[in-house]
């Protein structure tokens, strides 16, 4: 079978290696994936299968219900100060789904984008399957601050 050759060429990164590995072992606290560990609260595991066992299964609305996204910004705007509503909110089964969504709809080919480091180790796969290209910036010296500065040089050096 036929897989594209930029698919082929992205490797499993070493934090998805460790977290298969630690799979085999108990009493092991696994932070490597960013997991969630907390419960599903009882009126949640109702409400799910109530509608299991009582409603017809379908997809749900492009974006998300509605509902839940209304709540999801109300939620923002309330923690952070925002001024979201539901049109600002796209709903998706984790964070690597939205981040491909967002960047294959924002990058054209041979785009750079520029990550600084450390960073999530799942942004260059994505951005390299959306044919752009990475430039990492290693914030260390700068004690993990990233600058006007230091993005002035790197698009200077870029212009040149």
């Amino acid at each position: 079978m036929y897989i594209n050759p930029i698919i082929e060429g992205i490797e499993i990164s070493d934090i998805r290696k460790i977290h298969e590995r630690l799979v085999n072992y108990k009493n092991v606290i696994n932070m490597t994936i960013g997991e969630p560990d907390i419960d599903v609260p009882q009126e949640v595991k109702e409400a799910v299968a109530y509608h299991a066992l009582n409603s017809r299964i379908k997809y749900s609305p492009v974006g998300g219900m509605p509902e839940l996204r209304e709540k999801i910004a109300k939620y923002y705007n309330e923690q952070f100060l925002g001024n979201y509503n539901a049109q600002n909110v796209l709903v998706t089964v984790g964070s690597t789904e939205g981040l491909a969504s967002v960047l294959k709809t924002i990058l054209a080919k041979d785009d750079e984008v520029i990550i600084p480091t450390p960073a999530y180790v799942g942004y260059e796969p994505l951005i390299t399957i959306s044919e752009a290209k990475t430039k990492f910036v290693d914030l260390e010296e700068n004690n993990f601050a990233l600058t006007k500065e230091i993005l002035e040089k790197i698009l200077l050096i870029k212009l040149n």
